[in-house]
């Protein structure tokens, strides 16, 4: 296999794939699907060990010589592996474990002496050599035809004009023949994705800053535990840096067309509603603009004016923010402004309110007319939060498929041959979501945030606040025991029981892109779950299914969309209450209800307005509620029949009452070590019960509390390795 020291074989091919070690990728039909170094290293010893069992530690002394990991982290590797090899080509399963030893790769492999490769290419006949385009370069710099050479034989003393012109009409003929060819090759190209390069390697980059760039820079948001950073980093890759410090938490909006200053705004959430900033990026003191507080904010492209978003409306002012002017009301939120070259169009992602989906719309500047970007193009519509080339040839955006996000190319103008608007051309094929697209000046990269992030729950031992891992390492994002103790429900690919161990699992629900679960909770006897699920096309809605299995029932008479439910001990009532981000957006939703599952009966709580999130104490007498904005925890006291504030704070989570009806637990996420705080019942004293600071500083960019055990241990969801910035290598004809 090898001769002095080097490989004597540069690709590998399996089923579809091909993998090219010499210049690490892998392909898919030809086509690049990224890889993070790692993965791709422990893809490359299983292929070289095809049909092999590979045990754990060979695998981890091979792809990490040179440190210790846990196993976890072969385990997100295999993880990620499946994900780019398994939803393709039949649903054939690559990569096998074999309980209490390793993984093995199952599928035949061909391997391709690096020799053969280049007898491949080098040794076929010249007639027999795939056609190219020819250039034909012309006077003026284009394309012209070559003239054929003399051939030697004297031409007559005398031509009549009748032969002379025909031979000059053939020539206009071949001649416009010929060039109608090179037009036909040059427009019957499409978009495609060349190669892909990880330009960062934190595993903290977050999509909601979005991406910028100043041609040699490109800027971005990372999350570091309880806040964020503004950090730069060069366009071809490196250590991130910080670059903005001129708020605990900036984030920037835009940066102007001739990269002298930047919109931005402070925040303490990832919410909207932010005020408007002006930073010049040489000297200068940040100053606000006006008294605007936007969603969104983008400068025109020739940096004379602003056009930022609202709630559900854009507008446009001067650069000092001042005497805006409401461009156009739109049918839910707007976001991702991206003013055309021309400064013709504004085009932006609109948010249903009701189901989330969303859709790219165009607004006209100069007259306010509003049109969907891709009507019918995918019912339920998923794109988002697209970008223009620099010179306006293409507009590149999001959309989902396969339940991930993926980069697609939209040329902007007909050609001379099609006879039909040009469609989409998606560029990538995971093996992971990808972000908001950046092009850059020359129009060959696309820069995307994109990452499979890794999520464990952990257990906070009550006694010695040590974490343990849950669920035998299943990368789950939410889980509730039940109130004997015994069961575990969780979320994670579907909706599952299984034992507090993890063992013996059973599939209740799939997650797809049009159902996926959230907010799971036990009925008192056990013999359910409640949850709420969402997706494309459907606003949220509350469910019931069976421990043992069977069809999800829908509470109709819920009406929606309203989420968060939970059950009092009885077992006769759910509390509910409206979406976050809707709940103080209309009278209707914005209070919490009381359903009566034997009778229907449906009230509303007093005083609740503005609140979300009930959560019901065991022994019934009491609610917590958030407030929509986050930042308040209530308390409503049924026998008195009035609401009591507990806690305020930066960010709060959801409470949670321990199994004997004490204590409320809640958290402050963006406190520093994003603390745990309970308060006795009745009491109502806020105490310290665990800092997360130490674990944030070991690796984990966030740590949040989502429930306790029988014992009063803390559950975690752990998030690590998170975002990372790419860089796709694109040729857009």
């Amino acid at each position: 296999m090898s001769n002095n020291g080097k490989d004597l074989y540069d690709l590998y091919e399996f089923g579809p794939f091909r993998l090219d070690t010499a210049q690490r990728l892998l392909l898919r039909e030809n086509q690049p699907i990224p890889l993070q170094p790692k993965a791709f290293e422990t893809l490359l010893v299983l292929v070289r060990n095809s049909e092999k069992v590979v045990l754990k530690d060979e695998l981890l002394n091979a792809v990490w010589s040179d440190t210790f990991v846990e196993e976890s982290n072969l385990s997100q590797n295999i993880f990620v592996l499946r994900k780019a090899l398994g939803d393709v080509d039949g649903g054939r399963r690559y990569i096998i474990t074999v309980p209490g030893r390793g993984y093995r790769f199952a599928e035949t492999v061909r391997v391709i002496p690096q020799i053969e490769v280049n007898v491949r290419v080098t040794s076929l006949p010249e007639v027999l050599r795939p056609s190219e385009p020819r250039q034909l370069p012309s006077r003026n710099g284009d394309h012209q035809v070559a003239i054929p050479p003399a051939t030697g034989e004297p031409a007559p003393e005398k031509r009549s004009s009748r032969p002379s012109t025909a031979i000059a009409i053939v020539a206009v003929g071949v001649v416009a023949l010929a060039a109608g060819v090179l037009l036909y090759r040059h427009y019957s190209k499409v978009p495609r994705l060349l190669s892909v390069r990880q330009i960062t390697h934190s595993g903290r980059v977050d999509p909601w800053g979005r991406i910028f760039s100043d041609g040699s820079r490109l800027f971005m948001l990372e999350r570091d535990g309880d806040h964020w950073n503004s950090t730069q980093v060069a366009a071809g890759g490196g250590d991130a840096q910080p670059f903005l410090s001129t708020f605990h938490n900036t984030r920037i909006f835009a940066l102007s067309p001739v990269n002298s200053e930047m919109l931005i705004a402070p925040f303490a959430a990832r919410t909207g509603n932010l005020p408007l900033w002006s930073l010049p990026l040489v000297g200068g003191s940040p100053r606000r603009l006006g008294d605007i507080n936007v969603d969104d904010a983008e400068f025109s492209p020739d940096g004379t004016r602003i056009a930022f978003s609202r709630g559900d409306a854009i507008y446009v002012s001067d650069t000092a923010g001042a005497a805006p002017q409401r461009l156009a009301a739109c049918a839910g939120f707007c976001q991702s402004l991206a003013w055309s070259p021309n400064g013709k169009v504004i085009r932006f992602t609109q948010i249903d309110d009701n189901t989330d989906q969303t859709s790219l719309w165009e607004v006209s500047v100069q007259n306010g007319r509003l049109r969907p970007l891709l009507p019918e193009w995918d019912n339920p519509p998923g794109e988002c939060c697209g970008r223009w080339t620099s010179d306006g040839k293409y507009f590149i955006f999001a959309s989902v498929r396969d339940n991930d996000r993926e980069i697609w190319a939209l040329r902007e103008a007909k050609s001379l041959f099609q006879f039909s608007p040009p469609q989409p051309v998606r560029l990538t094929h995971g093996p992971f979501g990808l972000g908001e697209p950046l092009p850059s000046k020359d129009g060959r990269t696309i820069y995307v945030q994109g990452g499979t992030e890794r999520v464990d729950l952990e257990r906070i031992d009550a006694v010695t606040h040590q974490p343990k891992p849950l669920l035998n390492g299943v990368q789950a994002w939410e889980m509730a025991i039940s109130r004997d103790g015994r069961r575990t429900a969780y979320i994670s690919d579907a909706v599952w029981t299984s034992h507090e161990d993890g063992g013996a699992p059973q599939k209740l629900a799939q997650n797809s892109s049009t159902m996926r679960f959230s907010h799971v909770r036990w009925n008192p006897d056990n013999s359910h779950i409640l949850l709420q699920a969402a997706g494309r096309g459907r606003p949220p809605t509350i469910f019931t299914i069976s421990t043992e299995g069977g069809a999800l029932t829908e509470l109709t008479a819920l009406g929606h969309p309203f989420i968060i439910p939970d059950m009092s001990s009885d077992g006769e009532t759910i509390v509910f209450g409206p979406d976050a981000e809707t709940g103080d957006r209309s009278a209707e939703r914005s209070f919490l209800y009381l359903y009566n599952v034997k009778s229907g009966e449906k009230t509303v709580i007093p005083g609740s307005q503005g609140l979300f999130g009930a959560s019901w104490s065991p022994d019934g007498r009491y609610l917590a509620a958030l407030s929509t904005d986050m930042k308040v925890i209530k308390i409503y006291d049924f026998a008195q029949h009035r609401w009591r504030d507990l806690a305020r704070g930066n960010y709060l989570t959801n409470a949670y009452w321990s199994p004997d009806a004490k204590y409320v637990y809640f958290q402050d996420l963006l406190a520093a070590g994003e603390p745990v705080f309970r308060s006795p019942a009745g009491k109502w004293t806020k105490q310290l019960v665990f800092s997360f600071e130490e674990m944030l500083r070991s690796g984990p960019h966030r740590c949040l509390f989502i429930g306790l055990t029988p014992d009063g241990s803390l559950l975690t969801r752990v998030n690590r390795d998170g975002g990372e910035l790419y860089a796709l290598d694109v040729d857009l004809p």
